[in-house]
């Protein structure tokens, strides 16, 4: 999925180099979806569409998936106090259908934060009501590759960053490698935002240790073990490198036949508990079924305890300061903190890269 986001600042049908350059981003880009803010346009023509996009084929505003409807709200914010204040509240009644997902994007021409503007004025209040909309609708604001600003005055001394995309935490659960590119700007003051989904493989990834592995004592003896082993490498770098390597390799084994299915275990286990109850409101239990029964319990809040240590741990939250054991919840804040943590390109000599064997060299 790729949606293309400008504001065009007018849509330049008399001016070629600004529709052949918004023709030449949309050849190489290839989204799924063009929307364009400020057209200053009363009416577009199919042919002026059919150009841009190159075929026919561009009749769908939105589409189902997977049962649940896909709302893409296209946003030009306006400038006075009174007009802001009223298009959060338009947007916050429109966002009360819980089960639609949403992006919501374009030029919202309001900053959340004072380091998103650059040589302008920082209005602390309107910025809280921005922040207030995007906390109270559990919305995610995904940030930006390639610049840090998106319009830059003509005179190139005033910069913010005005455009962005919002997408709401059910949308970010299906597609949790979502990001946001920010291309190149030409005849406009804004650059050209493309929001895609898609992972870079910039690797194998470092070992992930949990506090539970820990204690098992059966961890230490794989590790022990595993470094003992010797190694025909001369270099002593090499050796640690291939050391570390078989470690993780074992441990991530050790792993998947021992606890790897944890929550299939969890199933089983609540599944005999609940047996267990129903037998008992028909009849009483002997001593050996009782036992069973106390068995199965405990064993069962061991390994929910284990569960919830280790969502606990990959969450980086508190879990008395929430208070709700909910999987979905950790769930949800782990693929956030992932995604915030994931690298989708860098800047090599000011010049953006998402090639992963580019950046390696």
């Amino acid at each position: 999925m790729k949606i293309l986001s400008l504001n065009i600042r007018g849509l330049g049908l008399y001016d070629k180099n600004k529709f052949n350059w918004f023709k030449c981003v949309c050849f190489q880009q290839k989204p799924n979806v063009i929307a364009l803010q400020e057209t200053k346009a009363e009416k577009i023509s199919e042919t002026w569409v059919e150009k841009v996009w190159g075929c026919n084929d561009f009749k769908y505003a939105f589409k189902k998936s997977k049962g649940t409807e896909l709302i893409l709200v296209n946003t030009y914010g306006p400038q006075t106090d009174s007009e802001k204040r009223k298009m959060w509240d338009d947007l916050n009644d429109i966002l009360k259908y819980d089960d639609a997902m949403w992006i919501i994007f374009g030029d919202f021409n309001e900053v959340r934060f004072s380091s998103e503007r650059k040589n302008t004025d920082f209005c602390e209040r309107r910025a809280k009501l921005f922040n207030d909309f995007i906390k109270d609708n559990s919305l995610l604001d995904l940030p930006l590759g390639g610049r840090t600003y998106t319009r830059i005055t003509d005179n190139g001394r005033k910069f913010c960053k005005l455009d962005r995309y919002l997408v709401s935490e059910n949308l970010f659960l299906q597609w949790p490698n979502l990001n946001v590119m920010v291309l190149d700007k030409k005849h406009t003051d804004h650059c050209p935002l493309i929001l895609q989904d898609g992972n870079v493989d910039f690797g194998p990834k470092s070992v992930k240790v949990f506090d539970e592995w820990l204690k098992q004592e059966d961890s230490y003896d794989i590790i022990k073990s595993t470094w003992n082993k010797t190694n025909n490498n001369v270099k002593l770098d090499c050796i640690f490198r291939d050391k570390l390597k078989l470690v993780k390799q074992e441990l991530k084994k050790w792993y998947s036949t021992s606890h790897g299915k944890l929550t299939t275990e969890i199933e089983e286990l609540t599944s005999a508990v609940n047996d267990w109850e129903k037998i008992a409101e028909l009849a009483d239990l002997n001593e050996v079924q009782y036992n069973s029964w106390m068995k199965d319990k405990e064993t069962l809040l061991q390994k929910e305890k284990t569960q919830i240590e280790m969502l606990n741990q990959k969450s980086r939250f508190k879990w008395v300061l929430e208070g709700d054991e909910n999987s979905k919840f950790f769930h949800s804040y782990i693929r956030r903190r992932n995604q915030k943590n994931n690298i989708h390109g860098v800047n090599i000599g000011g010049v953006w890269n998402s090639n992963p064997l580019t950046i390696k060299k």
